[in-house]
Order: C-alpha cells, then sequence, then structure tokens
C-alpha cells in the first residue's frame, strides 16, 4: 500500500524558498536540515497529521557531494526551471515495504525499476529513513512520486508544530499509464487524478488568513 507523504518546493536557494512560502500561504516553514551526502538541505511545513510540505534546495555547505543532488536538483533543466522561481516541483508516497511497491508501480507505469531508484538509507539528525534514490539523482519519469519508507519511526509530522495550514487539494495530472500505477491513492479525498500527456502538480492549500495555491 501506498500513501501521500508529502509535497516538495524546491527553490534556487532555502532563504528564496521559505521567503516565497510565506508569502503564498502568510507562515514561514519550521527549520529542517542537511541530507550529508545528497547536496540538498531543507525546511519543513506541516499540512496536516499525515502529510508534510518540504523546502528543499541546494546545500551550499556541501561543495563537491559523493553523488547526484535529490529529485534532479543538480540537473540543468531544474536549475533554469528554478530560476524563474520556486515551485512545487515533487511528491513522494510512503509505504512499509518499498522493494514491492517501487516494482509494482513501475510495472504498471510500465518503467523500468531503476526508474524509479532503488532503496537508499538517509539520516538528518535523529531521523532516518529509506527512499528509493535514481542513481542519477532524477526524479521518476511521468509524473510518478519518490517511494519513501519510515521504518517504522515517528513520522516528521508529528514533530512539527501546527500552524493551521492544510492540504485542501492535490491535483495530479500524468498520463493514463502513470495514473494507473497509482489508481489505489484515488481512496484519498484530497487527491485528484487527472489524464494529460504533461505531467503537473497543484496543491491547494487552506491558511488561517484564506485559500492558497501551489504550483
Amino acid at each position: 500500500m501506498i500513501e501521500l507523504d508529502h509535497l516538495v518546493v524546491a527553490a534556487g536557494s532555502l532563504h528564496e524558498g521559505a521567503r516565497w512560502l510565506q508569502a503564498m500561504v502568510g507562515v514561514a516553514p519550521d527549520p529542517g536540515g542537511s541530507h550529508a551526502g545528497f547536496g540538498t538541505h531543507n525546511a519543513l511545513l506541516r499540512l496536516g497529521s499525515d502529510v508534510y510540505l518540504e523546502l528543499l534546495a541546494l546545500d551550499p555547505e556541501q561543495p563537491s557531494p559523493p553523488r547526484p543532488p535529490l529529485f534532479g536538483l543538480g540537473e540543468r533543466a531544474t536549475r533554469e526551471l528554478l530560476a524563474r522561481g520556486p515551485r512545487l516541483l515533487h511528491w513522494v508516497v510512503r509505504t512499509r515495504h518499498l522493494p514491492a511497491a517501487v516494482k509494482r508501480l513501475a510495472k504498471a507505469a510500465g518503467v523500468l525499476p531503476a526508474a524509479m531508484g532503488t532503496a537508499t538509507t538517509m539520516r538528518r539528525g535523529d531521523l532516518s529513513w529509506s527512499l528509493a534514490v535514481e542513481a542519477g539523482g532524477s526524479r521518476p519519469p511521468g509524473g510518478l512520486p519518490s517511494v519513501i519508507d519510515w521504518g517504522g519511526a515517528i513520522h516528521p509530522c508529528s514533530r512539527l508544530a501546527d500552524h493551521g495550514v492544510r492540504l485542501e487539494r492535490l491535483e495530479i495530472v500524468a498520463p493514463t499509464s502513470t495514473l494507473s500505477a497509482l489508481s489505489e491513492l484515488g481512496r484519498d479525498a484530497r487527491i485528484a487524478l487527472t489524464p494529460g500527456a504533461e505531467a503537473g502538480l497543484t496543491a491547494r492549500i487552506a491558511t488561517p488568513s484564506g485559500p492558497a495555491t501551489l504550483k
């Protein structure tokens, strides 16, 4: 089984992203930390009891990480995209059986499992988890999510401050092959799956100051 875990907003820098996010939802994200060896660092914002937003940027304190940065942040196309401003770049689902979930998603979507990534142990402070990471650091193709397994650890939402910000709707536009792989997410009333030739994400957010839309 897979469930929505978190949204990834990427920015040219963490400072730029935090300012943009606060302007959009009226709340500054909570401090996160650095992903040592993966070239990125983050800040976090709770969007409910079981889902959060990760603000992600390249970490200038890691000038030469041993592997490509997460979610394609080191790729030229992504850098050019983020030069135009922060954006909702990616999304992540959680499971308790990561290798099996990766294989099943890949098969249903008609892609090679390697394109989804392989289970990779990551740590930040006292947190530890397993994330499917593609060898070159790229995001999965066709709008597919990355897959995470918290391994029984307490979910980050339980550690984040509740600022009254909630995910109301995540609109996922993707090819029909991708949507067939994600069909079980249709049970989540917050998720809308829409067929389209070009993948895209739109998050409708409820905030104390009114609705906000992240793209």
